[in-house]
């Protein structure tokens, strides 16, 4: 508990945290931020991993996502610009991308989500 607090202080100082703009599976939710120093806009994915169990969404995996996105370079990829974890949780800061998200495309495109989780 003391850990997640002191983890939640520290983003706290370096970023002005507002509601949440999405929500996925069970125990997970996007929240739209700002850096205090610059005040650009940044995407807060927040996994509870207590709430994750039997949902497919791991610590281990919630890092290798973050692993992963820090070392593609593509127009089209979110850059990751932090991580922080305690027992408790994994918060990935991620670039913000306003529009729609990857589920609305697949149903514009009539691609299934299943298809566009594959995309991923």
């Amino acid at each position: 508990q003391l850990a997640s607090e002191l983890m939640w202080r520290c983003i706290e100082e370096l970023y002005q945290i507002g509601g949440v703009i999405c929500t996925g599976r069970a125990g997970t939710a996007i929240k739209k931020a700002f850096n205090r120093k610059t005040g650009l806009p940044v995407a807060m994915k927040i996994i509870r991993v207590q709430d994750c169990v039997g949902q497919g969404v791991t610590r281990a995996r919630a890092l290798k996502e973050a692993q992963l996105l820090s070392i593609l370079d593509h127009p089209n990829v979110i850059r990751v610009f932090g991580v922080y974890e305690s027992a408790e949780e994994v918060v990935l800061i991620l670039e913000y991308c306003d529009g729609m998200r990857l589920c609305d495309d697949c149903i514009q495109q009539r691609l299934t989500v299943s298809l566009g989780g594959d995309l991923l």
